[in-house]
């Protein structure tokens, strides 16, 4: 794997840092939307709320999800072109070294051999660097920001019981002060 690693170029490096970035982007926007989703049903479940409320949650996630349906295609698009290119050179250099061998080392393998095994295995390569960047980098970045976004949420609602209990406290006893003036 280090052998392969060691293959790629400083653009396939920028592709892929693109598709790590238009990964969490996808991620995010992904996350967000259940927002708007919580901010409608409870417009719905508040009685009298009108039809001209729920359309500005509801444009938001739609445009919300809209971006994120971009945002991975982007995100195929460069792991497409990581791995073509990729590939491209490795394609390369497996025939530039099958070129450089001797008559006896060509007459241990055949010909249909050599080529189903090389293309098989660069293919591989190729589902590899493909799917690696667009199924398996998505996995840890989603969980990682949505346990960080539960856990903000949960820090929010734990400071904010002490907090509003606190103001309450000085709610009743400024009014308790008061009452003796």
């Amino acid at each position: 794997m280090k052998k392969l690693a060691k293959r790629i170029t400083g653009k396939e490096w920028g592709m892929i840092v693109l598709t790590i970035l238009f990964t969490c982007f996808s991620v995010y926007l992904e996350l967000e939307v259940p927002t708007y989703i919580s901010q409608i049903t409870e417009l719905l479940g508040t009685s009298g709320t009108q039809m001209d409320a729920l359309w500005s949650p509801a444009a938001k996630m739609i445009g919300l999800s809209l971006l994120a349906f971009f945002s991975s295609v982007m995100v195929g698009f460069f792991a497409a072109r990581v791995a073509a290119s990729y590939t491209t050179h490795l394609r390369r250099d497996v025939f530039h070294r099958v070129l450089d061998f001797s008559q006896t080392e060509i007459k241990r393998f055949s010909i249909p051999s050599l080529l189903t095994r090389t293309t098989n295995d660069i293919t591989q390569v190729q589902m590899l660097f493909t799917m690696g960047l667009q199924v398996v980098t998505r996995g840890p970045i989603m969980a990682i920001w949505a346990i960080g976004k539960i856990l903000w949420e949960i820090g929010i609602l734990a400071l904010g019981g002490p907090c509003g209990c606190y103001c309450e406290c000085l709610d009743d006893h400024r009014s308790y002060d008061s009452g003796f003036s």
